[in-house]
């Protein structure tokens, strides 16, 4: 299935660059995805994580979302159910995992 990939970095205009290539989706699906746009915005601001936004074909969202300087590159996948309603997050089955990056998120 083709995917388009964004990396977002952390910057103020994260949000308006994801909304645009977000536009790629159906009016519905852009909608139902707000939430998870949010989300990706804000885990881009913590340094010790990389984000990347995934758009299929198929018009569906989700989150990459790997530690910074991680050599073996292991990501979470984050995206939501059809209504935007509930977040789900799934490990690449390795050492990396939500926990993990819980654990590892340096204080503000």
């Amino acid at each position: 299935m083709k995917a388009h990939k964004l990396t977002l970095d952390g910057r103020p205009e994260d949000g308006a660059r994801l909304d645009e290539f977000c536009e790629r989706l159906a009016a519905r699906e852009f909608e139902a995805g707000a939430r998870l746009r949010a989300l990706a915005v804000d885990l881009a601001t913590r340094e010790e994580l990389v984000v990347t936004a995934v758009a299929y074909a198929d018009e569906s969202l989700e989150l990459e979302v790997a530690l910074a300087g991680d050599r073996f590159r292991e990501v979470v996948t984050i995206d939501r159910d059809s209504t935007g309603g509930a977040v789900r997050c799934r490990g690449s089955g390795g050492r990396t995992s939500a926990t993990a990056l819980r654990r590892r998120r340096r204080p503000r």
